[in-house]
């Protein structure tokens, strides 16, 4: 038993007693070292931290900051300790970051992570994204508040960069689109005023070029039979110039599309030829065709459209060829099983292209020399149509010429064959008869009193007899009335124009029958001719109509609807034939 005096008196301990209260100090002298040594590492964690820390007090007041803030502030801590944390936030903000963390040391709001600009000693912003928590003590009160700042300066300038960036590009997408809807409008705008100047024109002209062909079934004399020849030469070129502006229009809008039957590279090219014979005649030239034997085989392609370039090249070189020859030629360059390369040869002796000259040949409103429209007229567009149209079927044109010895334009076209059934050369058919086998009736519906007039005439010299109406609802009631073997239909007529009047035509014959009804319109733009077939016509045929043009077109639904007539009878006797073969048997 031991004795100890224990504040003045004196209490007996036991051994036990005293190993006890030397375990309870050795435990709290560890303990003191423990603790010394986790806020000893504490700090060195705090203080070497890549991340800006603080803490401050309930007052706000700064009370410990780590060496990556100082860097951040370019501050030491001596500035930093014992200052209100708001005086380090940039001015504008700096009452708004005052009252911020007064409301958070009163547990008024919340915390969430925010975007904060800091005042650096160089007076450069820095801005920074700060999360925060609550220190709290043993009793749960809130003493304080720790926060992790995060430079993101660079970050934020980036993506204002990129908002920036993409308002910009959202602006230039808008002003993109309107562009876009600005320029359909004006594309709509010039294909109708094109339209609109189209059928203007094509109407009148149709009403001259008309009267010409009227006119020269009548006996005249050598000066008028010269007159005449200029009125159809002239009202050519402007058909020509009209059909030249729709054709470079439609070309540049990407709508023109391309044909695919089967054809003769040959007898395109011997149409071309005699086509070009009267013009050549006229000028003392020669002109000749020239066919490679190797060229039998037919191709699918548009014939067309190879016949429109041909055409284009082959005037062009009568056109600027005052003597000597014209030669046209069609060659085979390749062949292989399933496809024939086609090289189409337009070689002239006229005026020639100089080299300066030949580079721009073929862009529109361009002729080699200026002079030359003065000369010889025209507008420059063929051949830019002609490369526009050789480049859209797959092929390529050029031209070799020397200045004063001639010029040889060509384009080649690689073309798959036809199959067999369509590879043998077809015979000719016969030409139109301007007579008529027997007195068809055909409806003319036209609201121009002068192409009215001139359509009667061909029709009556061709030997059908023909009535007229002003007006889409005319025609229909004249179909009520009366049978029609034929309708020649205009489409732009007052009141009910040519579509609805061939709906409701359609829509009275139901399907128990079905009259031919051609347009014969000045609506001569791309889309047109569809338009027609899908309103319920059966063809169609452009304003200003040749006269053979017509009757050829007229002759061949005649025949056409003929026929269906007779196998029509033919099985309608058949079945009449075999209802009384059961009658009888039964």
């Amino acid at each position: 038993m031991f004795f100890a005096e224990i504040q003045g008196e004196s209490v007996s301990i036991s051994v036990l007693g005293w190993l006890g209260l030397a375990a309870a100090i050795a435990a709290c002298a560890w303990l003191r070292r423990k603790h010394a040594s986790s806020r000893r590492i504490y700090q060195e964690l705090f203080d070497e931290a890549p991340i800006a820390y603080h803490e401050i007090d309930r007052r706000g007041v700064v009370r410990r900051v780590n060496r990556a803030e100082c860097q951040l502030l370019g501050l030491s801590p001596c500035e930093m300790l014992g200052r209100p944390v708001w005086e380090f936030v940039s001015e504008e903000e700096r009452e708004t970051s005052h009252r911020a963390v007064l409301r958070k040391l009163a547990g008024e709001q919340p915390l969430a992570p925010f975007l904060r600009a800091y005042q650096r000693r160089d007076g450069r912003k820095v801005l920074v994204e700060i999360h925060e928590n609550l220190i709290r003590n043993g009793r749960g009160r809130i003493v304080g508040i720790r926060s992790a700042m995060l430079d993101v300066t660079e970050r934020e300038h980036a993506r204002g960069q990129m908002e920036a960036q993409a308002r910009e590009l959202e602006r230039a997408n808008r002003e993109l689109a309107e562009a876009l809807a600005a320029s359909r409008r004006a594309t709509q705008l010039k294909d109708q005023f094109l339209a609109n100047v189209s059928h203007e024109i094509r109407t009148p002209l149709h009403a001259i070029l008309g009267m010409a062909d009227l006119l020269a079934t009548t006996a005249l004399d050598a000066q008028q039979q010269e007159y005449l020849r200029g009125l159809r030469e002239s009202g050519q070129i402007l058909l020509e110039l009209i059909n030249d502006l729709l054709d470079i229009s439609t070309l540049e809008a990407g709508r023109l599309k391309l044909e695919c039957a089967p054809f003769d590279p040959c007898e395109v090219l011997r149409s071309v030829a005699e086509l070009m014979q009267l013009r050549a005649k006229a000028k003392g030239l020669e002109l000749t065709c020239r066919l490679d034997p190797r060229v039998e085989t037919r191709v699918l392609g548009d014939a067309g459209r190879v016949r429109q370039v041909l055409l284009n090249l082959a005037g062009n070189a009568v056109k600027f060829t005052e003597r000597g020859h014209v030669r046209l030629s069609v060659t085979c360059t390749g062949e292989s099983h399933r496809h024939l390369r086609l090289r189409f040869t337009v070689e002239d002796t006229g005026l020639g292209i100089a080299p300066e000259h030949q580079a721009i040949l073929f862009e529109s409103f361009v002729q080699g020399d200026g002079s030359n429209r003065r000369r010889y007229g025209g507008t420059g567009l063929g051949l830019a149509i002609s490369k526009r149209l050789v480049e859209l079927m797959g092929g390529r044109i050029g031209c070799e010429s020397r200045l004063g010895e001639g010029s040889t334009f060509w384009f080649e076209l690689e073309l798959e064959k036809a199959p067999r059934a369509d590879s043998g050369r077809p015979t000719c058919p016969e030409p139109a008869d301007a007579a008529a086998p027997k007195p068809y009736r055909i409806l003319l519906a036209e609201d121009n009193p002068i192409n009215q007039k001139i359509a009667l005439k061909m029709l009556e010299q061709a030997g059908y007899v023909a009535e007229a109406v002003n007006s889409g609802s005319e025609a229909v009631e004249a179909v009520k009335k009366a049978h029609y073997d034929l309708v020649l239909m205009d489409v732009q007529m007052p009141g009910m124009d040519g579509y609805e009047a061939t709906a409701r035509i359609r829509h009275l014959e139901g399907t128990h029958r079905h009259t031919p009804i051609v347009a014969l319109t000045a609506n001569a733009m791309e889309g047109d001719r569809e338009r027609c077939l899908a309103a319920g016509m059966d063809d169609y045929l452009a304003k200003p109509v040749r006269r053979q043009d017509l009757y050829e077109t007229i002759r061949r639904w005649l025949s056409s609807s003929e026929a269906t007539m007779r196998v029509t009878v033919t099985l309608s006797g058949s079945e009449n034939r075999e209802r009384r073969g059961t009658a009888r048997s039964e």
